[in-house]
C-alpha cells in the first residue's frame, strides 16, 4: 500500500527538480561573430546587467549589478594576458581558451557560460578578426553548472 504513494512523491519531486534545472542554466543571448552591433544588453534577472560589447575583432562579456560597470566577470587579482570574459580572434585561433567558458560572476552564486560555435577566424598574425560563428550565453545561478 505504501508503495504507490512513494512512487508519486518520487515522481512529483523529479518533476519540480527538471523544471527548477530549466530556469537555473538558460540562454539568454545569442549572436553572430561577425555581427557589426557594437553592444548587446541583457537583464538576466532582476538587478543584473549582462552587455556584450566589441565587434568581429574583439568582443567583451560583462556582469553588472548597476547602470555603471562594475566588471563583475573580470578576476580581481594581477592577471596579464587575455580574460576569459573576452571573445578574442587572435585567443581563439591560439586556443588560449576553450569554446566553452564557465565564469562565476564575482560575489555572487551566479556563473555565466559562454560557449562558441562553428567559429572561423581569419587575417594575418596581429590583424586577425572573426569571420564565422556565434557566440550562445547562458546564466546559471545557485550554483548549478551543468
Amino acid at each position: 500500500m505504501i508503495r504507490y504513494p512513494l512512487v508519486i512523491v518520487v515522481a512529483l519531486f523529479m518533476c519540480s527538480f527538471a523544471r527548477g534545472a530549466d530556469v537555473k542554466n538558460k540562454q539568454i543571448l545569442v549572436f553572430s561573430l561577425a555581427a557589426t552591433n557594437r553592444v548587446f544588453e541583457v537583464h538576466p534577472e532582476v538587478g543584473f546587467t549582462l552587455r556584450v560589447t566589441g565587434d568581429s575583432i574583439d568582443w567583451d562579456v560583462d556582469v553588472s549589478r548597476s547602470d555603471f560597470n562594475d566588471y563583475l566577470l573580470y578576476p580581481t587579482e594581477n592577471w596579464h594576458g587575455a580574460y576569459p570574459c573576452q571573445i578574442l580572434p587572435w585567443s581563439f585561433s591560439r586556443k588560449y581558451f576553450p569554446d566553452e567558458r564557465v565564469i562565476r560572476v564575482r560575489g555572487y552564486e551566479r556563473w555565466v557560460r559562454i560557449l562558441l560555435v562553428d567559429a572561423k577566424v581569419s587575417g594575418a598574425q596581429g590583424s586577425e578578426r572573426f569571420t564565422n560563428g556565434r557566440v550562445q550565453i547562458y546564466w546559471q545561478d545557485h550554483g548549478q553548472q551543468d
